[in-house]
Order: structure tokens, then sequence, then C-alpha cells
């Protein structure tokens, strides 16, 4: 005769909201087994094991492995507990940090991407511009380095992104020194990032404050020195002279279109009034 103090698998089950199957793998992996096995096989369960249940469903509630749950259950005291949650509140944190990361990321990303397709190709304008924070590789180009060399450097930035946790954006950008700008050499010297605030990692550098002279930019790469000697005939034109490095920043590339021939870069060169 069924004792009125313990409960079938299935009406146990039912009480605590859950599957029978859940209830089976509970037992199997002995985490919550029946108060009792009857010699037909049926299991039961008790009234005190609903305080078992509900550790186990508060603990998975938070994330907590069934594993790790078993084995507070096994050696269940204050302190463990309060460790447990400690742990899962910071990892709760780490991921909700996570997530308004990449929120930043994603909504800067859309709004630059959705400029790129009414930008003027060949505009060109000069503007007062604040000061940014950037991570920056090693310099890429050298000729003692190799295609591997390069692309290691190229990784060391992306190791750099994940460390300070600081991205603003998904294009990686590039920056040509100002000595190969007045050259006519216009291949990147160094890619860098644009973050959301100065740290103290040592790929951290800054694009200072001051005059930069624009230019959108819609092709390929290979078209790009074009757009370089348009923007520097323009800063000549307008009395003002080369005083710092280029800055290329990718508002639309293979991320987000096929076709080379549509990628657009705004180009920024730091500018000075030509002196008299």
């Amino acid at each position: 005769m069924k004792n009125d103090n313990l409960f079938s698998i299935g009406e146990f089950a039912r009480l605590c909201g859950v599957k029978k199957d859940t209830m089976f793998h509970y037992d199997k992996i002995g985490i919550l087994k029946p108060e009792m096995t009857a010699e037909n096989g049926y299991r039961y369960y008790s009234h005190r094991q609903f305080f078992t249940y509900d550790i186990i469903a508060c603990l998975k509630e938070c994330g907590t492995p069934l594993k790790e749950i078993k084995s507070y259950i096994d050696h269940q005291d204050t302190e463990y507990f309060l460790k447990i949650l400690e742990d899962k509140e910071q990892a709760l944190k780490e991921e909700q940090d996570k997530i308004e990361r990449m929120r930043r990321v994603l909504k800067n990303t859309v709004s630059m991407t959705k400029k790129a397709l009414s930008v003027e190709a060949g505009a060109c304008w000069v503007e007062e511009c604040e000061e940014e924070h950037m991570l920056v590789t090693e310099k890429l180009f050298i000729k003692e380095k190799s295609m591997a060399d390069q692309m290691n450097v190229i990784d060391q930035l992306f190791k750099a992104i994940e460390e300070t946790k600081l991205q603003e954006e998904f294009p990686i950008c590039s920056i040509v020194l100002k000595e190969h700008l007045l050259e006519g050499e216009f291949t990147e010297d160094y890619y860098f990032c644009k973050i959301s605030g100065p740290t103290d990692h040592p790929q951290y550098a800054k694009k200072p404050a001051g005059t930069y002279a624009f230019i959108y930019h819609v092709g390929s790469y290979q078209a790009l020195p074009e757009s370089y000697r348009r923007l520097i005939r323009f800063i000549r034109e307008h009395d003002y002279e080369i005083v710092g490095n280029s800055y290329e920043h990718e508002m639309m590339n293979h991320l987000a279109v096929k076709d080379p021939e549509k990628y657009v870069l705004k180009i920024s060169i730091k500018v000075e009034k030509a002196a008299l």
C-alpha cells in the first residue's frame, strides 16, 4: 500500500514543475535519488526531498553545473553556499559587461555602416577633432619581417583588444606615417583599433587632438593612392601643411559588402595652417 507521505516519480516531478525524465536523470547521477524503490521498481519520493530539489533548482537558476551542485549537496555548509553564489554573481557580472561591450560595438558599427551608405566619394573637408584613444600594432611592413611575422603582429592586436575590453567598433584601421605621406608612399605602417578610453596596456596610443583634413574614399584598397593624392592637393590648395600621420578609418569593408569597389574609408591627416 502506498504511503501517504510518499510521492510517485510522476507526482513528485509534477509538483516540482519538471518532467519525469529529469528525475530519472537526477537519480542516475546520484544528485536526487528516490526515498524508496518498491519491489516492482516504482520510485517514491518523500516530502523532505522537496528541500533537496529546491537547492538544485536554485543553484541551477544561478547557472551552477549539476556536478558542482552534487558536490555542494554532499558537503553542504554555509561557506560553500556563499562561495557558489559569489562565484556565480561574478560570472554574471562579467557576462553582463561582455553584453554591454558588444552592444556598444554593434551600435557604433551600425551607425558607421549607415553613414557609409550616404557619403560623397572624394569629398574633402577640414575639421577640428578631439583626442582619441586606440590600441596599435608594432610596425607592420619591415623588410626583415615575413608574412607570418606580419600576421602575428595583427594577432597581437586582437589579443590586446580582448585583454582591455575597450573596443569601440568592429573594423581594424590603419596608420600611414607623416614621412611616408610626404614621400608619396601610402602603404600602411600600423594597424589600430579605436577604443573607448585610456589604458595602461603597452599597445595603447593616442590620436592627437587638432586640425585634420578628411576625404571619403569609395573603392578598393588598390585605388587608395589616388584618394591620398586628391586629399594632399586639397590640403595644399587651402594653405595647410601636413604635420602628422594619416588615419584610415574603415567605414564599410569586407564585413558588410562583397564588392571591394564599394568599400568606404574615411582618411584623416593632421594639418596646420601653412606659415605665410
